[in-house]
C-alpha cells in the first residue's frame, strides 16, 4: 500500500493537532530511528539465514563426497554421520602409518573369532 501526498498531509495535520508543533520533530526522529533499527535487524536476520543455508549446503556436499545418503535426514543427523566417517578415516590413516595400532573393526573381528 502506497501512501500518497494528500494522505501524508492529513497525517501531518492530525499529528500537529494531537502532539503539538514543538514535539513533532522529536516524534519524527524517534520514528526514523525505530525504522532504522528494524531494517538493521531484518538485514542481520537475512544474512544469518543465508550463512546457515550455505553451511548446510557445504555439509550436504561433503556428505555426498563421503558416500553418505542425505535424503530424509536432518542436518544434525548428516553432520553426525560425517563426523563418524571422518573419525573412521582418521583411524585408518593412523593404522596405515603405525602398523602396531589396529583399527576398531579389526579388533572387534579378532575378539569375536577367538570366542
Amino acid at each position: 500500500m502506497v501512501v500518497g501526498s494528500t494522505e501524508w498531509l492529513v497525517i501531518i495535520l492530525i499529528a500537529l493537532l494531537l502532539i503539538g508543533p514543538k514535539k513533532l520533530p522529536d516524534l519524527a526522529r524517534a520514528l526514523g530511528s525505530a525504522q532504522k533499527e528494524y531494517e538493521d535487524a531484518r538485514k542481520t536476520s537475512v544474512t544469518k539465514k543465508t550463512e546457515e543455508k550455505k553451511e548446510e549446503e557445504l555439509l550436504i556436499e561433503q556428505a555426498k563426497k563421503l558416500g553418505i545418503k542425505t535424503e530424509g535426514k536432518t542436518i544434525e543427523q548428516i553432520a553426525q554421520e560425517v563426523l563418524q566417517k571422518a573419525e573412521e578415516e582418521q583411524a585408518k590413516l593412523k593404522a596405515e602409518t603405525n602398523p602396531e595400532i589396529k583399527p576398531k573393526e579389526e579388533t572387534v573381528a579378532s575378539s569375536e573369532a577367538t570366542e
